[in-house]
């Protein structure tokens, strides 16, 4: 599966604790809902992958890369994944291998490929 989603990458944010339950913060809660819609509209298959995956990613923001809020790339990532899981694949634990680079663009998006590891 290969994808080029039309948005602007979010860091993950630190969840809040509210009566001892995680809540994520509103503006990641909203990355992931729009990130898993749109995936789920540019992909031409709608099965979710079971085994092992091999995932690539390039994210390119109007933000320079040095900029401290550009976002940590591990943060970036995170967000991706939560919104894909039970979009593309059941748990982000499929995952064996991973190439992710942060770039800067002036059209945001997310270039992404899933891949079976045969």
């Amino acid at each position: 599966m290969k994808v080029d989603v039309p948005i602007d990458a979010v860091p993950q944010g630190r969840p809040r604790f509210y009566r001892g339950v995680a809540v994520d913060p509103p503006k990641s809660r909203q990355f992931k809902k729009d990130f898993a819609q749109l995936v789920s509209m540019l992909r031409t298959d709608s099965a979710i992958y079971t085994g092992e995956l091999k995932v690539e990613m390039h994210i390119y923001r109007k933000i320079k890369v040095t900029s401290a809020r550009y976002g940590d790339i591990d943060n970036l990532v995170k967000g991706i994944f939560d919104a894909l899981t039970g979009v593309v694949w059941k748990d982000d634990r499929q995952i064996s291998r991973l190439l992710v680079t942060k770039n800067q663009g002036d059209t945001p998006r997310v270039e992404l490929s899933v891949e079976e590891v045969k």
